[in-house]
């Protein structure tokens, strides 16, 4: 991994030319226009191309990176007093609440985060919510829209069959 990503994280896809891949927004992309289903990305129209875009980069900007201050408290601070690092986390907590809450909105009357069928967006939320259900005080509670996004979303076949082949819960 640290050979084929200088940034030592993944997720990382080698692809058969040689070429690596590192952020998940052109791997989804890449993924879903390699694998026959445009569809997953926005096809051919502009506009929901620019919408999956705008959702995965905001998973990946503001949801992802809220949960890294609180996974990773002491990276985001100097000190290394138990009470400062307690902090940092705090904030991060509330944050990650904060983002939670734009993306409730968004699926308010809504089956899907972009769209009125599943894409890329949908599968990526689905590890960050479960993430955010296991550090939030209340859970995915205070997200009524979020936590019937996520009951719709477990039980399509297809991921229900990737996480049956990671071998990871669905469970929050």
């Amino acid at each position: 991994l640290n050979k084929r990503n200088p940034l030592h994280a993944v997720p990382t896809l080698e692809l058969p030319n040689g070429t690596v891949l590192t952020q998940n927004v052109g791997i989804l992309q890449y993924v879903a226009r390699a694998g026959k289903a445009p569809e997953l990305v926005g096809g051919d129209d502009a506009q929901a191309q620019a919408e999956v875009l705008q959702w995965s980069a905001f998973l990946s900007t503001e949801v992802h990176e809220a949960s890294h201050v609180v996974f990773f408290s002491k990276r985001f601070t100097a000190s290394a007093d138990e009470d400062q690092v307690a902090n940092v986390r705090s904030a991060g907590i509330a944050l990650l609440g904060e983002r939670l809450k734009i993306l409730d909105s968004r699926l308010a009357g809504r089956d899907f985060i972009v769209g009125s069928s599943k894409t890329v967006v949908d599968a990526q939320a689905i590890p960050m919510l479960r993430w955010s259900a296991k550090v939030l005080p209340d859970g995915l509670e205070p997200f009524p829209n979020l936590m019937a996004f996520y009951a719709r979303l477990i039980k399509d076949d297809g991921v229900v069959a990737a996480a049956e082949a990671e071998q990871m819960s669905l469970d929050l």
